[in-house]
């Protein structure tokens, strides 16, 4: 048997530069006081069509099961901000959340494009502004220190800015 097209096997040592890689991330998003979330890798497709319509259907792992359609999370976004509204809408406001999992993505595999890869990430929940934007960049730059990445290039742009121009033109 062989894998699964599109899909990869991360053998020693690989699997554990990725895990060192993780783990340190998410001890920089605890410096930054984000705590790790973990949610299912399974949830009900509709979670997913809420977020970004019937398009993302054809992308999805999904099945039928019990009379209930289920799918392999695609994203973790969906699933956090699910669990947020199911178990923490009382707790004080922001609420930072960390993530990192396995996620599903039919499509067409590609060069350094899998259909099951590592997703790692944080959502600031209940804050908005310059001072969140700002919070966001900061913990993205210090993760691309904490990993060794010297040469980047940081471009900040707003839709905002391109919405009132085109909302001035009559557009």
């Amino acid at each position: 048997l062989e894998r699964v097209k599109g899909t990869n096997d991360v053998l020693p040592p690989l699997a554990a530069h990725e895990r060192s890689v993780e783990q340190r991330l998410l001890d920089l998003f605890a410096a930054f006081g984000y705590r790790h979330i973990a949610v299912p890798t399974l949830e009900h497709t509709d979670l997913y069509l809420r977020k970004a319509g019937e398009d993302t259907l054809a992308r999805l792992y999904s099945f039928s099961y019990q009379n209930r359609k289920l799918s392999l999370r695609p994203e973790l976004t969906a699933s956090v901000v699910r669990a947020y509204v199911e178990h923490l809408q009382t707790a004080p406001l922001p609420v930072r959340l960390s993530y990192t999992g396995p996620v599903f993505r039919y499509e067409a595999p590609q060069r350094s494009r899998f259909r099951q890869f590592t997703q790692i990430g944080l959502e600031l929940l209940g804050a908005a502004g310059a001072a969140a934007d700002a919070e966001a960049i900061a913990v993205a730059l210090s993760g691309l220190d904490a990993l060794g990445v010297r040469q980047y290039r940081l471009v900040i742009g707003h839709i905002g800015v391109l919405l009132a121009l085109l909302r001035s033109l009559g557009l």
